[in-house]
């Protein structure tokens, strides 16, 4: 008979890779953002856009999962952080 338990090593590789993809996505934006304060191309002014309002939905879906899971948005305030950035990015 099949078990319908969770795999907790299948849940843990599933975690980490998320969190591997999640640092490689965190470091490009980094680099189009450094590029971009160096260089005034109008696709790259896009490509900031574009970073800015992931970083924004980043933020809403870390609000809602906070809100939801935590009851306290402040016990886990990371989408202040993606919410700052997203902002800056969007002013320039």
């Amino acid at each position: 008979m099949l078990s319908h338990a969770p795999d907790a090593a299948l849940q843990w590789s599933y975690l980490r890779a998320a969190w591997h993809f999640l640092t490689i996505d965190f470091v490009f934006a980094a680099i189009v953002f450094a590029v971009a304060a160096s260089s005034a191309s109008p696709a790259l002014g896009l490509l900031v856009r574009i970073t800015a309002v992931r970083y924004a939905i980043y933020a809403v879906a870390w609000f809602i999962f906070v809100a939801l899971k935590q009851r306290s948005i402040w016990r886990a305030p990371q989408w202040v952080l993606l919410r700052a950035i997203a902002t800056c990015a969007l002013q320039a």
